[in-house]
């Protein structure tokens, strides 16, 4: 697995501005254009492939400088789109579906 720079990414615009926060704590920029978003990561960030590969999607891990926060994004071919998945904070509730099955531990 190589493990190459990443300096930007582009992604859909977020919904929630947690995400946001979250990318500028850790020292990335955010910048919202038309339809999609632009994230500019710190100098020394780098991104690793993660296998297996599918037939529609690649994954790779961000690191930031440091090693401390990782991301991880994926890359879908059909759709033409990178994927951003960041650690949720603590304190931000998850969003239950209306349909959901509620468990006896929520």
């Amino acid at each position: 697995m190589a493990t190459l720079p990443i300096k930007r990414l582009r992604t859909p615009l977020f919904e929630a501005t947690w995400a946001k926060e979250v990318l500028r704590k850790h020292g990335c920029g955010v910048v919202e254009e038309n339809s999609c978003c632009t994230i500019y990561f710190p100098r020394g960030t780098t991104q690793t492939e993660l296998f297996p590969r599918t037939m529609t999607m690649e994954r790779f891990r961000i690191i930031l400088p440091g090693g401390e926060v990782t991301f991880v994004y994926a890359r879908d071919f059909i759709r033409e789109v990178n994927i951003l998945y960041l650690p949720r904070p603590d304190k931000t509730p998850v969003r239950k579906h209306k349909n959901s099955i509620k468990r006896s531990d929520d």
